[in-house]
């Protein structure tokens, strides 16, 4: 196993009807050591309580909050909040296959 680690940067905005299963194919992924970015970019539905809850029951997804900028500036704010060494970018209506290998070389 590689001691790489990939940032996983999902802007969200209003997502409570998809989130759930975009961040339950992340979790599934067993093959690779990844941290899970989460940036709120002002969501006023149930997202957030969607986002704080994966966020305490998993070590690796962290939930960050910001006003309403678009999601260019979510994206933004998810690099400077990541710290792997490799960088992927979902939007939070996309689910990853268990099959999906996301590696590093």
């Amino acid at each position: 196993m590689n001691d790489k680690m990939i940032s996983i940067v999902i802007p969200v905005y209003n997502s409570e009807h998809f989130l759930e299963a975009c961040l339950e194919s992340l979790y599934s992924q067993n093959n690779v050591l990844f941290e899970v970015i989460i940036i709120d970019d002002g969501s006023t539905d149930n997202t957030k309580i969607i986002c704080q809850k994966w966020e305490k029951n998993n070590k690796n997804f962290k939930y960050v909050f910001q006003h309403n900028k678009g999601p260019s500036a979510a994206r933004n704010r998810g690099i400077e909040e990541a710290d792997g060494d490799f960088l992927y970018f979902m939007d939070s209506d996309d689910t990853m296959a268990s099959y999906y290998s996301l590696s590093v070389v």
